[in-house]
């Protein structure tokens, strides 16, 4: 059989969707692997059936922020996933400005088109703190 293979379920499913559920499989995968990268975790060997469970769990829940992630960004029209969405979020930067009399303003920095996108779609300008004055 080479090159072929054979997928058995016991659920009711139309051949077309176990194809879908199948393949789909990769970017769960490729997803895992990103955010593994990105939380710099390394493999942990638990035994204890309580400790598995509870870590599969986390990754479940950083999986599910991470599609959460890519969907607000999709809704936006943005078009990127995850490991190129982590990327340039890492470089946005927030900086802030301080007069010579001590006035604070604050301002984003982003470096190129995608890092303008995220930041301008995303409304991320309505996080930018107030300026703040100098007391006395």
């Amino acid at each position: 059989m080479d090159g072929k293979f054979c997928i058995i379920t016991n659920q009711n499913i139309s051949p077309q969707d176990i194809y879908t559920m199948y393949f789909s499989k990769d970017k769960v995968e490729k997803g895992f692997r990103h955010m593994k990268q990105d939380l710099a975790l390394h493999p942990t060997r638990k035994r204890l059936p309580d400790r598995v469970r509870a870590d599969v769990f986390i990754c479940h829940i950083g999986y599910l922020l991470l599609a959460l992630a890519e969907k607000l960004v999709r809704d936006k029209k943005i078009d990127i996933f995850w490991d190129t969405l982590s990327t340039e979020a890492k470089e946005i930067r927030l900086l802030a400005y301080k007069s010579c009399s001590e006035n604070i303003t604050y301002d984003y920095v982003a470096n190129n088109r995608i890092q303008k996108d995220i930041v301008e779609k995303m409304g991320l300008a309505r996080y930018v703190p107030s300026p703040t004055k100098r007391e006395g």
